[in-house]
C-alpha cells in the first residue's frame, strides 16, 4: 500500500553469498504495512565483494530502485551490519566507496540494530528466491510506481529545454501542494532540436509526476509551440514531434485525473530555464550518471560578524558535523535541503576517539581544530616550531 506522508519508512535488507532481498515498509497505527518488495542476484564481479560491501551494495541498489519513496521520507535501515557507518566512516575512499558515499548522501538514512520483525522474514525470503537479471532491467523504474502518496491536491510542473553548440539539456521543476521544490536537470546525450528538447523536458516531467502519484497537475512551459500542440490548438506536421505528442496523450489519458497546460513568458520560467542550460553546458565524466548540486540562499556577506564577534568564544566550526556523526542531530529549524547538505558534508569526515578528522582522497586523515588551537598552531609555525598534530 502507499506510504503516508511525514512518517518514517523502514528498509529491511538481507544479503546472501549470491543475492539480496529487501522490503520497504511503514509503521502505521502500530502495524507494519508493506510498501514494496525487491530482490536481485549479484553480478559475477559483485560476488567477489566482502559481506559488508555486499550489504552496502544492497542498500545502494534499493535506494536507486525506491528513490522517489525514500527521498520524501526519513528511512530506518534494518540489517545484520551497519552499511551506513561503513560507507561514511571509511578511512580511505577508493573509487567505489566514494561513488557510494555521493549517491547515498542525498537520503535521510539511519541504521537500526536488527530485531525480530516481520520485514526481516520477508527480506530473507526475497533473498533466497531473488529474481535473475534476465527477468528485470537495470532501470530504476518500478512497475507499480503509481502507488506513492494518495493526494488529490494539485502539483505544479515547470519545464524547459536547451539546445546549443555545447550540448543539450532539459530542466524540470516540480512544486508540491505544500510548496516543496523538486528540481531536476538532465543532460541529453543525443542530438536534438530546440523543439525536441522542449518535448523531452515535458515528457520527463510528466513521468516524474507520475512516479510521485501526482494525478492533478498544472504544467507550465514557455514554448508556445509545444503548449498549443499538446492541448490540440495547433496541428503537428513534424513526424518526430508527432511521436512525442502521441506518447504524451497516452500518458495523460492513463494517469491523470486533471491536467492543465499553461503558456508562460520566459522570465516566469527562469528556474527550469537555468536547470536546462546547466545540463547542456556541463561536461560529465563518463563514469558518472548523476551529479548532486545543492543551491542555498545567503542573506549577508561572509565577513559579517567576523570582526565584531569573539571567535574564541564560539563553538567549533565543525560542531554541526560532530552532532550529526555522533547523534544524527541537525541544528534547529534546518530545512530538508539543509539536512541533505549536512549529510553530504559529513561524509567527508570521520569521528573516532573523541576527535574529528577530515578525509583526503589519498586516505590521509587531517585533524580538525577549533579557533584557539588553530591560532596556537599558526603562531608556532610562524615562529619556526614543528607541529606534529597537523
Amino acid at each position: 500500500m502507499p506510504p503516508q506522508k511525514r512518517k518514517p519508512l523502514s528498509l529491511d535488507l538481507t544479503t546472501t553469498i549470491i543475492d539480496m532481498g529487501a522490503m520497504l515498509a511503514q509503521i502505521v497505527d502500530a502495524e507494519e504495512r508493506a510498501i514494496y518488495y525487491i530482490s536481485k542476484n549479484f553480478h559475477d564481479y559483485e560476488l567477489r565483494y566482502t559481506p559488508v560491501e555486499k550489504g552496502c551494495l544492497a542498500l545502494l541498489w534499493a535506494t536507486g530502485k525506491l528513490r522517489y519513496y525514500m527521498l520524501a521520507h526519513e528511512v530506518h535501515v534494518y540489517s545484520k551490519m551497519d552499511p551506513i557507518r561503513y560507507i561514511f566512516n571509511k578511512h580511505i575512499l577508493n573509487g567505489r566507496i566514494s561513488r557510494w558515499t555521493l549517491l547515498l548522501s542525498e537520503y535521510n538514512l539511519s541504521y537500526v540494530p536488527l530485531k525480530s520483525i516481520k520485514g526481516r522474514a520477508v527480506s530473507d525470503f526475497l533473498a533466497d528466491y531473488a529474481i535473475t537479471e534476465e527477468s528485470t532491467s537495470d532501470t530504476t523504474a518500478l512497475p507499480d510506481d503509481n502507488i506513492f502518496n494518495i493526494d488529490n491536491e494539485t502539483w505544479k510542473l515547470y519545464f524547459d529545454g536547451a539546445s546549443s553548440n555545447q550540448g543539450y539539456g532539459i530542466g524540470i521543476l516540480l512544486i508540491s501542494p505544500e510548496g516543496e521544490h523538486i528540481p531536476i536537470s538532465i543532460k541529453l546525450e543525443f542530438t536534438v532540436t530546440n523543439n525536441v528538447a522542449e518535448y523531452e523536458a515535458c515528457l520527463h516531467g510528466l513521468k516524474v509526476a507520475i512516479s510521485l502519484n501526482t494525478n492533478r497537475l498544472k504544467v507550465y512551459g514557455d514554448s508556445s509551440l509545444i503548449i498549443n500542440q499538446v492541448i490540440g490548438n495547433w496541428k503537428i506536421k513534424n513526424e518526430t514531434l508527432a511521436l512525442y505528442q502521441e506518447y504524451i496523450d497516452k500518458i495523460i489519458d492513463g494517469y491523470f485525473d486533471h491536467i492543465e497546460f499553461i503558456h508562460i513568458f520566459r522570465e516566469d520560467n527562469q528556474f527550469a530555464d537555468a536547470l536546462s542550460k546547466l545540463a547542456s553546458l556541463i561536461n560529465m565524466p563518463d563514469e558518472l550518471r548523476t551529479i548532486h548540486i545543492f543551491i542555498e540562499r545567503s542573506f549577508e556577506p561572509g565577513y559579517i560578524g567576523a570582526i565584531e564577534e569573539d571567535e574564541s568564544q564560539l563553538e567549533p566550526w565543525y560542531q554541526t558535523i560532530i552532532n550529526y556523526k555522533t547523534a544524527g542531530e541537525y541544528p534547529p529549524d534546518t530545512s530538508t535541503r539543509g539536512k541533505r547538505a549536512i549529510r553530504a558534508l559529513s561524509s567527508q569526515f570521520i569521528y573516532k576517539m573523541g576527535q574529528l578528522f577530515k578525509k583526503t582522497p589519498q586516505g590521509t586523515l587531517l585533524t580538525c581544530v577549533d579557533f584557539n588551537k588553530g591560532q596556537k598552531i599558526i603562531s608556532e609555525v610562524h615562529n619556526g616550531h614543528h607541529h606534529s598534530t597537523v
